[in-house]
């Protein structure tokens, strides 16, 4: 049984994600596999990138062949390339400048408008038309 090292797509449309695994060469790509040795992540950005180097190096050392993407992969991890785990986006701090004497005038301005009735509303009245008897 000849076994390689290969990428699985389990992610959906528009939205790739791999799992590395270990499967007989005979099998389809997203078919059966022998041991799930990590992941890759594409979108993000660093893309994440997540091997068992342990279970990746006991399974060439038994035979299997790595395919030429895992292999760049593999490389990528053992000199330090992205890391495992997703990064919080940076968000800037949200600076809040508060001046209390600015606030109070407006908010006395404001209360005085509603409570004092205009004079032009009062006189507004609607003008309703009397309807005129059926004839």
């Amino acid at each position: 049984m000849a076994v390689v090292i290969r990428m699985q797509r389990v992610g959906t449309r528009n939205r790739p994600f791999w799992h590395i695994v270990a499967a007989d060469s005979r099998m389809k790509r997203d078919g059966r596999f022998l041991e799930k040795l990590g992941h890759y992540d594409p979108v993000p950005n660093p893309q994440v990138i997540q091997l068992d180097l342990e279970k990746v190096d006991s399974w060439v050392k038994k035979g299997a062949k790595p395919s030429v993407k895992v292999a760049s992969l593999m490389r990528l991890v053992a000199r330090g390339g992205p890391i495992a785990t997703v990064t919080e986006p940076k968000v800037a701090p949200v600076v809040e400048a508060k001046i209390p004497e600015a606030e109070a005038p407006i908010e006395a301005k404001t209360q005085a408008e509603v409570t004092e009735p205009t004079p032009e509303a009062a006189e507004v009245t609607p003008a309703v038309e009397e309807e005129k008897p059926a004839e």
